[in-house]
């Protein structure tokens, strides 16, 4: 008999845990005009029978956001995002 557990943890790489339900961010590099952040969200799905414990992956994800401010009227942006 399988029983099925969801597990939900927010966790951005070994920063800790977060609390479940909002978005969390950890910034790695600020300054004046440039801000570098890492993001994530862990969601798993535990499985437990006779055989052992299985873990599923229910949607995780792990992102990188960038903004830099060029001049006072123009911003670049960029983004990326490992599912």
């Amino acid at each position: 008999m399988k029983k099925k557990y969801s597990v939900v943890a927010f966790g951005v790489a070994a920063a800790g845990v977060m609390a479940a339900g909002s978005a969390q961010a950890l910034a790695l590099y600020e300054n004046d005009t440039t801000k570098f952040d890492l993001y994530g969200r862990v969601h798993l799905l535990l499985e437990r029978d006779n055989a052992g414990v299985d873990f599923e992956n229910q949607s995780s994800r792990l992102g990188f956001r960038l903004s830099h401010k060029i001049t006072e009227g123009l911003t670049a942006f960029a983004r990326s995002e490992i599912r």
